[in-house]
């Protein structure tokens, strides 16, 4: 004789619904008015309730109402369209999807691959339904962690482009894990600074950056980011309360806009290379109503740590990518450059210096710099140093260096760093020769001033004296004489601007006949 299940009790109930609410699988059974017949257990779990009875108070739609309801895609999907529904609308009878159903109160996404069969009166029509729910969150939840953590290792591998790099990964942090997505690091000065700010709403993203500027992290310790940075611990907030905002904002007015946000949940996480934390991530939970826990933080920090070495390989290429910059450029100048590290070693020699020197690279580099350049030893202690904190503060001074037995005079200036001194010196020698070309042509230049003067002067010196009675024929001389010196004078004059013109590049010369002899006598008339 087969037992009858349905009338033996536990204690509790029927046995039959003691072994269904064994079962893992949710199941209720609901009538065409959406009345809820039977819930067991698990399904009352599922629903957020206490208890079976709970949920048997109330009819099935407004259980319903809790959630948010959307195939696995991210679709909404309407009631009428659930298993359960199908099998009452006579429309499929063993109907099955995989659904995901969101808690509107939590923001809490679930997976269920939900089915149901119906259950017909005895006169053969469908009476009610039975639907079955399996529970496949931490299954789907795996699925797309793998899935997201995939893609985001496929972006970060895409680029070595610092800025592109982040703003891919925020991008696809948002919305598969968050509303906003911000990264920070500590600049170069030691400042913290923004990266990068994801929204789905691009004008948001605007908003927020204003925000930013006008209210920037703060670094006295307090700020969430700074403790992050410091510690390299990450810091999950599952409840954005009143009172964090308070304490986050800086006056009522910035309170007022954090407000605005409708921030719910949120998490900072260290974003780590070898050398130490790099930046943070932030992940803010705000339209969407997701509370974070610590699978969300799991999910973060991984993403943070891989995050941590594309980041850091893009820092290296960056850095990598100014040093062939920089030694592009000192290939290219034409002042000298080397650097001597702290032992005294020439690390560097640019080819402007193997130019001006006549000394290659290669007898240069790896060598001792005073044995290796003649003439350093006594010049190295005369070059004032400037700081490498300062740029331009280093002082520029005209030095002789006696290189391949010539003396070659240099502009030298330096500056000192951690690693070493920086050495640059440009060749003044032919702007020095120059310089003594015009020293002497000035002292030629006055010389040749000074005789035509004495000749005016002594003539009008004479012409003016009362004491000597000076004939017509003496008078006309001395006169001829100031005329003739006049016009040297100015032919002197215009040598000088004629000198001043090849200089500028400007010189226009005339050719012109002239009489030797009438100049020779000028001269001797002027001497006598």
């Amino acid at each position: 004789m087969r037992p009858d299940l349905t009338s033996r009790t536990d204690g509790q109930g029927s046995l039959v619904e003691t072994i269904l609410g064994a079962v893992g699988d949710g199941i209720i059974v609901f009538d065409q008015s959406g009345h809820l017949l039977f819930a067991n257990q698990p399904a009352a779990r599922a629903f957020g309730a206490g208890s079976v009875d709970e949920i048997l108070a109330r009819p099935l739609s407004d259980v319903m109402t809790k959630f948010d309801i959307m195939d696995e895609h991210g679709h909404p999907v309407a009631t009428d369209r659930l298993p359960g529904r199908l099998v009452l609308a006579g429309v499929a009878t063993r109907p099955e999807a995989i659904l995901r159903f969101r808690i509107r109160a939590t923001g809490e996404e679930r997976w269920s691959v939900a089915s149901a069969r119906p259950l017909y009166g005895d006169d053969g029509e469908v009476e009610a339904a039975i639907s079955i729910f399996r529970d496949i969150t931490d299954l789907k939840r795996a699925e797309e962690t793998q899935r997201f953590l995939a893609e985001a290792t496929e972006i970060l591998n895409r680029s070595l482009d610092l800025h592109e790099t982040i703003a891919s990964l925020a991008r696809l942090a948002v919305p598969t894990l968050a509303d906003w997505c911000i990264v920070h690091r500590r600049g170069e000065q030691g400042h913290v600074e923004p990266l990068v700010l994801a929204h789905s709403d691009p004008e948001k993203v605007r908003w927020a950056e204003e925000l930013g500027r006008r209210w920037p992290t703060d670094e006295d310790g307090r700020s969430v980011i700074v403790q992050v940075l410091d510690s390299g611990r990450p810091q999950l907030f599952p409840e954005i309360t009143g009172e964090l905002l308070a304490a986050a904002a800086r006056d009522e007015e910035h309170l007022e806009l954090i407000r605005s946000v409708g921030m719910r949940s949120a998490m900072t996480v260290p974003i780590v290379g070898r050398t130490g934390v790099l930046g943070t991530m932030t992940f803010v939970s705000a339209e969407t109503g997701r509370r974070y826990g610590n699978a969300d933080l799991e999910l973060a920090q991984e993403l943070a740590q891989r995050a941590g070495f594309a980041l850091e390989n893009a820092l290296l290429y960056e850095q990598s990518e100014a040093r062939g910059h920089a030694a592009l450029v000192l290939s290219h100048i034409d002042d000298g450059v080397f650097l001597v590290d702290s032992e005294g070693i020439v690390r560097l020699w640019n080819a402007a210096a193997a130019r001006l020197t006549g000394l290659a690279p290669a007898e240069m580099v790896g060598q001792v710099a005073e044995e290796a350049l003649p003439g350093w030893a006594e010049v190295a202690p005369l070059v004032r140093l400037g700081s490498s904190g300062e740029p331009g503060s280093a002082p520029i001074q005209s030095l002789p260096l006696e290189v391949g037995g010539r003396e070659l005079w240099v502009a030298a200036s330096g500056v000192a760093f951690d690693e070493g001194i920086v050495y640059a010196f440009r060749d003044l020698t032919a702007e020095r020769d120059i310089d003594e070309l015009k020293t002497e042509f000035l002292a030629t230049a006055s010389h040749e001033l000074r005789t035509p003067l004495a000749a005016v002067y002594g003539a009008a010196m004479t012409l003016r004296r009362t004491d000597l009675d000076l004939d017509e024929e003496r008078r006309g001389r001395l006169l001829e004489i100031v005329s003739s010196e006049s016009n040297r004078l100015t032919r002197i004059v215009d040598d000088i601007l004629w000198a001043s013109r090849v200089d500028s590049g400007r010189l226009d010369v005339a050719i012109e006949q002239f009489d030797p002899v009438a100049v020779a006598t000028g001269i001797v008339e002027a001497a006598r």
